[in-house]
């Protein structure tokens, strides 16, 4: 171990303390200046100047004059007039040469130490009978061969204001003019400090580094340049008088390398330092450009951990370089990087959520149900959240989340079984989870719940008035339409390009297509859009003339609805004071008469997209198969898909929805394959578990109040569609206004599905949909064999098939079967139970089967169908 000599210490005031003196990074950098030219000299402070305080005494009050130069009285830029005045005893030891001077560089001992000012002409205040300084301000007087205004740049750069504010030592702290005195300065030829001082606007700059440019001869890189600035000084030294914070860092940052970028045009190469490490340095800049505008969240998250992956990378190219430059590149950019995960850290410090109950309520003397929701109230997404509620009862739930985004809310089930209504329900919930820098965070909360007495049932066993269910017909109604905010997300984001042809909504019969149609229809539902229904239900005849005509009137009408009046072109205008869509009616029914329907359309269409800019149109074709269907029956030419397409593909301003009953896959062959070619598939199927429970409850609270188990059974009953949780919820709702009970079990609820399925349309036209008898004898198969040990896959089907005597050609063709049957959704293969096992999708189908199906009957028409088409 080194010692320090006893006179060192006592003339330097040293504290007994580790510390950083900046001394180690100022004599780095004189070094550097000496290796590139021996011939500068370097020098103490006290060699070539005087360093002197004045002989003013700093006891007795000093009244407010305009005399004594105080420490507070030096600004960074500027001196202010003197604060304090001299006394007499202070007047009689002040001799000429204390009196201030122009070219006097002053440096305060205490309060603002590195602030340093040049004493120039414009101080009024200067020469004899005007100012001296105060006792804790140093006076530089230079002597020959150094400027003055050289010496107070030098001291005001970074490295120096480090070495001078890290000497001060003591409380207050101090710097002591004996240290002053012993500071290494760099003495260049005078007419290099005269280039250095013209060089040097801005009174932060780096005097260092411009004296290394000049000295060492370098060209002058934009970067070059831009690190001998005032925020580049600070970023390479770690010290600034006016410390920006993070934000304010990383803008000037991010402004300052953008527009370096579009300066630095030839000289942004691979060959020199700064060209290298500017190159990804942009690209952080770039991405930081107003990051501050992007909301607390994972995409300002993204934005700060792209930039600090980009400086990493800037730091890489400069290949541990002893280069002045590339150490103060380095300096820089790791200050950089320090400030950028700083944010970071902020942006996850907070790790909170937010807990509550819905419904607010439950019933006494009862199994009831609330869920809990469990909502990340943080800026950022939090990982492995795991939630433990523990009851009154002392009953725990468990529920764990692997990922919840910020602002998302997860719910989970808890029964509560409370048999005292004088007091709420209590219920304990404590979390923990980890922010995205893995930090384990965790809360508590206690959740109480409302208890109303059983008497209020019979309370509310009034009228309940009339359903809220919608059955058979499309769901228009906001408040009840649920589950589909997913697909109506993705239809806006395909439909919000440029050019957006085809989405085809491929779904079987009553899953809620033409639901979807009728929200997507509603003013503002589609900003840029005006969407014209078209149901080829509605048509009497599918003749070819028929479907472009219900094309035009459609079209026609909904655009006169938007405010937009278009008519045929060539067609002369309808009479004044006739009702427009008469007129129209009238005209489509005239000109879609002729051999020629496809054409007119075509040009009704071109003039429609005209007339409607900037806005576009969007035709809705429901039920689109029915196009298949006419023409099997030689009604509908087969080139009208073919004509669709062409009309879509060659008008931008023109865009399509189509559905169909069946699923339009199986449609996408010959002529229908140049049409769903450039389509844009969305399947709609099965409403999310949530979003299906709340179907069968919202509508209907507080009217109705569903146990959890009669609810639960409910959707599964139903495999989640929307279509048969209305109908099966509007004949719970009618057993309960029949009846004085209010709460629903799940006896009700099967009560309520026998009834259902004793005569149902719906799945006597899924059973049609099956295609064959011996695909609707797998069907029955399916069910029969539910309760068997057996998995029920393509071995147990053929062998059962076989027993009853209905001849197969192959295996293959029982497996296309089951492909089909799996399309249509009528089967599905739980792949959990011993392999693979074909179950029935929806369990309300296994009662309309039991039902409405006799199995001899079936067995019998299977056979005969075999034989024929055998």
């Amino acid at each position: 171990m080194s010692s320090v000599p006893r006179p060192v210490l006592v003339q330097g005031d040293h504290e007994l303390v580790a510390k950083d003196t900046g001394k180690a990074a100022l004599d780095a950098q004189i070094n550097q200046l000496v290796t590139v030219d021996r011939t500068v000299e370097v020098k103490q402070l006290a060699e070539v100047a005087t360093v002197h305080t004045s002989p003013v005494s700093r006891t007795g009050e000093w009244e407010v004059s305009n005399t004594v130069l105080l420490p507070t009285d030096v600004a960074d830029n500027r001196l202010d007039v003197p604060s304090a005045d001299l006394t007499d005893e202070d007047r009689a030891r002040i001799t000429g040469d204390d009196y201030l001077r122009v070219g006097d560089v002053v440096v305060p001992l205490s309060d603002t130490i590195g602030n340093i000012r040049l004493v120039n002409d414009n101080d009024t205040f200067v020469g004899y009978d005007g100012a001296v300084a105060g006792p804790d301000i140093a006076v530089v007087r230079v002597q020959d061969g150094l400027r003055p205004q050289y010496l107070a740049a030098l001291l005001r750069s970074p490295a120096y204001w480090f070495w001078l504010t890290g000497h001060a030592d003591g409380s207050p702290r101090r710097l002591s003019i004996d240290v002053l005195k012993t500071l290494q300065v760099p003495v260049p030829p005078v007419s290099m400090q005269d280039d250095v001082v013209k060089e040097v606007s801005n009174l932060r700059a780096d005097v260092l580094a411009v004296l290394y440019r000049l000295i060492a001869g370098t060209a002058q890189h934009p970067v070059t340049r831009w690190l001998e600035g005032p925020f580049a000084s600070y970023l390479a030294t770690g010290r600034l008088r006016d410390k920006p914070s993070g934000r304010d860092a990383i803008a000037t940052f991010s402004l300052d390398i953008r527009l370096l970028g579009q300066s630095a045009g030839s000289a942004d190469d691979d060959r020199s330092i700064g060209g290298r490490w500017l190159k990804p340095a942009w690209r952080a800049a770039a991405a930081l450009g107003d990051f501050g505008s992007v909301p607390a969240g994972t995409g300002r998250l993204v934005i700060l951990e792209h930039a600090a992956a980009k400086l990493r990378e800037a730091i890489g190219t400069l290949d541990r370089t002893n280069e002045t430059i590339g150490v103060r590149l380095r300096s820089v950019t790791w200050a950089l990087i320090g400030f950028v995960e700083e944010e970071i850290h902020a942006l996850q410090r907070k790790g909170s959520l937010e807990i509550a109950a819905v419904p607010p309520e439950v019933q006494a003397g009862t199994a009831d149900e609330v869920r809990l929701q469990v909502i990340n109230s943080s800026p950022v997404p939090l990982r492995n959240v795991r939630v433990t509620a523990r009851q009154a009862d002392r009953t725990v739930v468990r529920e764990e989340v692997s990922y919840l985004a910020e602002g998302h809310r997860h719910e989970f089930p808890v029964v509560v079984r409370a048999q005292d209504d004088t007091k709420p329900w209590q219920i304990d919930v404590a979390w923990r989870a980890r922010r995205l820098d893995a930090t384990q965070v965790r809360g508590e909360k206690q959740v109480s719940v409302l208890v109303r007495s059983s008497d209020d049932d019979a309370a509310d066993a009034g009228d309940l008035g009339a359903s809220p269910y919608i059955v058979g017909n499309p769901v228009d109604r906001d408040e009840m339409f649920f589950g589909r905010d997913g697909i109506m997300d993705r239809i806006r984001r395909h439909l919000g390009g440029d050019r957006a042809n085809v989405i085809l909504l491929e779904g079987n019969r009553r899953t809620g297509k033409t639901s979807i149609l009728k929200q997507l229809g509603k003013e503002d539902a589609l900003p840029g859009w005006i969407p014209v229904y078209c149901s080829f239900q509605d048509l009497d005849s599918m003749a070819t003339p028929n479907v472009f005509r219900l094309l035009a009137k459609q079209t026609g009408w909904a655009l006169a609805d938007a405010g937009i009046e278009t008519w045929i072109p060539d067609l002369p205008e309808p009479a004044a004071g006739r009702p427009f869509k008469l007129a129209f009616l009238s005209e489509v029914r005239a000109a879609f008469s002729d051999d020629h329907p496809y054409e007119t359309l075509a040009l009704y269409l071109s003039a429609a997209v005209e007339a409607v800019q900037p806005r576009r149109i969007l035709l809705m074709l429901d039920e689109f198969d029915k196009l298949q269907e006419g023409i099997d029956g030689g009604i509908t030419s087969s080139q009208v898909p073919e004509n669709i397409r062409h009309l879509l593909q060659h008008q931008p301003g023109l865009g399509a929805i189509i559905t169909g009953s069946r699923r339009l896959k199986r449609l996408r062959e010959e002529y229908w394959s140049a049409l769903f070619g450039f389509g844009h598939r969305i399947g709609v199927s099965a409403l999310p578990e949530a979003e299906a429970r709340r179907l069968v409850t919202e509508p209907v609270a507080p009217r109705i109040r569903y146990l959890p188990q009669a609810r639960d059974r409910l959707v599964t009953l139903c495999a989640r569609h929307p279509f048969l949780i209305q109908s099966l919820c509007s004949r719970v709702f009618d057993l309960a206004a029949a009846g004085s009970e209010r709460t629903i079990t799940s006896d009700v609820v099967e009560r309520a599905a026998t009834e259902m399925v004793r005569d149902n349309e719906h799945f006597q036209t899924l059973w049609g949909y099956a295609g064959s008898e011996r695909r609707r004898l797998i069907l029955a198969l399916s069910h029969r064999l539910a309760d068997s040990a057996d998995a029920v896959n393509l071995d147990l089907i053929s062998m059962k098939i076989a027993e009853q005597g209905v001849p197969v050609r192959d295996d293959k063709a029982l497996a296309d079967d089951l492909t089909e049957l799996r399309e249509l959704e009528l089967l599905e293969i739980d792949e959990t139970y011993r392999g693979g096992t074909y179950r029935l999708s929806i369990p309300l189908m296994r009662k309309w089967l039991r039902l409405n199906v006799d199995f001899a009957d079936l067995v019998k028409r299977a056979r005969r169908e075999a034989r024929r088409d055998g």
